[in-house]
């Protein structure tokens, strides 16, 4: 885990609003791997390789981690990205309730998409509620694909807009993984 580093140049690119919802993969899989039911609650139990189906279907792609960061900090360079309770972002993982579903407020489970405040550009739950996988291969410590905004099961400070972990079980399904989906212009 730690901070993605690299310069990243903005290219046009579509992401979208929301984590992709249950109901949403239900209808183009036709089935729902989710452990947390709730058709407005993230996809969650996908692996890296499950998901290729479900871009496949629909023409979209996963964003890069700095793609994924970009959008995240919407123009902030604080650990978490303003919102309407602070503009400018924070550095205060007291404050990360406002925007995320961490283990200090979640229930242990995921929520329902888009009930945390959203960043300064109308993206919600870019921090915690579930873990969304990027494109981006790590090669430390075993490989496998990168997963940015912490989790439900997090901790405020593993919910910030730098942080990344590591898929290090490809093809295990894990109840803290989803995803949101991108697009080109």
């Amino acid at each position: 885990a730690g901070n993605f580093g690299g310069i990243y140049t903005p290219q046009p690119f579509y992401l979208g609003r929301y984590e992709v919802k249950q109901s949403e993969w239900s209808v183009v899989m036709g089935s729902n791997p989710s452990l947390f039911l709730g058709p407005s609650r993230p996809v969650d139990r996908v692996t890296s390789n499950s998901i290729v189906p479900f871009l496949a279907a629909t023409g979209l792609r996963l964003a890069s981690a700095a793609e994924w960061e970009y959008a995240c900090r919407a123009g902030t360079t604080t650990d978490y990205h303003g919102s309407n309770a602070f503009p400018n972002g924070t550095n205060d993982p007291n404050q990360s309730g406002v925007i995320a579903w961490t283990s200090v407020n979640s229930g242990g489970q995921t929520s329902d998409v888009g009930k945390k405040f959203p960043n300064g550009w109308g993206f919600f739950d870019m921090s915690g509620n579930i873990g969304e996988v990027v494109s981006d291969l790590s090669v430390a410590p075993v490989g496998g694909h990168v997963w940015k905004g912490g989790s439900y099961r997090r901790d405020p400070a593993e919910v910030t807009s730098g942080w990344w972990w590591c898929e290090t079980c490809m093809g295990m399904a894990w109840e803290q993984l989803g995803f949101r989906a991108a697009r080109n212009p």
